[in-house]
């Protein structure tokens, strides 16, 4: 074979390898240019879904809505974590006392309590009362509160009220709206009638004879007051009515009238006008007088402890 042939036959084969490569490599180009531009769309159809995705939950999302903004608007801002009221609701219509209730965090107290105030819409304070935890208060979670208001209903104009819960915030400095709640209520109409009970002893009903203490309650109506504790221990003294006393009511307190009487933070001062011989003599009968006036005295909400004086004399009386 000639020289010619061979270098003819050699470019042929190299012709045919560059052939073959340039097809294979234009080819591979295609295919990785197609991909990619699959890919950015795929990207972008991923990117479009979480946009979408994302408007959704905001759109989801709770409005900066305050559910508990009281009747009257011009109270403060009531958005804040610090204090849950669960009663009474907001526009609800209560009665005297008002009973309240709810979770605080423990940064709202002091001393275990924080002030509760009954206001008008004008932010005038008609009454005052606290709140109480019910659990231990050092802790900047969640504390259980209750309380009661007492008003009277002299100080109520059109029954629209607020009442306001406050934190109790000993360093003096300014609160701000996150510091206090409002909560917009309605004040049922004052009653006709007040009906309260009185205790006396009643033999034929006392089931321990030899008890000192056992009292057992009748149920008085008169017509309505504010001052129900002052009427019930002025009925109190009056003793047993007819009736009362056929059916076996009896009364150890004597003759005597009410001097003053008042209340200050949950205790029930009581000062008599009489004898203070008559309010001594045997430690049954002594114990007896003091469990009517007691319990008489006791069954109001408000009353924790009660203090008698006769003649403004505590010591000298209930000597057996």
């Amino acid at each position: 074979m000639s020289e010619k042939i061979i270098y003819l036959i050699g470019g042929i084969i190299i012709g045919l390898i560059l052939i073959v490569g340039a097809f294979f490599l234009f080819t591979n180009q295609d295919f990785f240019t197609a991909d990619n531009d699959q890919q950015i769309e795929d990207e972008q159809d991923s990117t479009q879904d979480s946009t979408s995705d994302q408007d959704v939950i905001t759109t989801d999302q709770p409005s900066d809505v305050d559910t508990d903004t009281p009747v009257n608007s011009d109270q403060p801002n009531n958005t804040n974590d610090q204090i849950v009221v669960l009663t009474p609701i907001v526009g609800a219509t209560v009665s005297n006392p008002i009973n309240f209730s709810g979770r605080a965090r423990g940064t709202f107290f002091f001393e275990g309590s924080f002030p509760v105030s009954l206001r008008k819409p004008n932010g005038e304070v008609v009454a005052s009362s606290f709140a109480t935890a019910q659990g231990e208060w050092m802790t900047t979670e969640f504390v259980n509160f209750t309380g009661q208001l007492e008003f009277n209903y002299a100080d109520i104009d059109d029954g629209r009220m607020n009442l306001v819960f406050t934190k109790d915030d000993p360093s003096g400095r300014a609160l701000t709206s996150e510091d206090s709640k409002a909560v917009g209520i309605y004040i049922q109409d004052a009653p006709d009638t007040s009906k309260f009970s009185i205790y006396f002893q009643n033999d034929s009903i006392d089931e321990a004879l030899n008890s000192c203490i056992d009292v057992y309650p009748v149920v008085r109506t008169r017509p309505f007051t504010q001052a129900i504790a002052k009427l019930a221990i002025e009925t109190l003294l009056e003793g047993p009515d007819g009736l009362e006393s056929e059916s076996g009511y009896t009364s150890l307190l004597p003759t005597a009238t009410l001097n003053t009487i008042t209340l200050t933070n949950g205790t029930l001062y009581i000062d008599l006008r009489g004898n203070i011989n008559d309010f001594n003599g045997g430690s049954c009968r002594t114990q007896a007088m003091k469990s009517q006036i007691i319990n008489t005295a006791k069954q109001f909400p408000s009353v924790n402890t009660v203090i008698i004086s006769v003649n403004g004399d505590t010591e000298n009386i209930f000597q057996p």
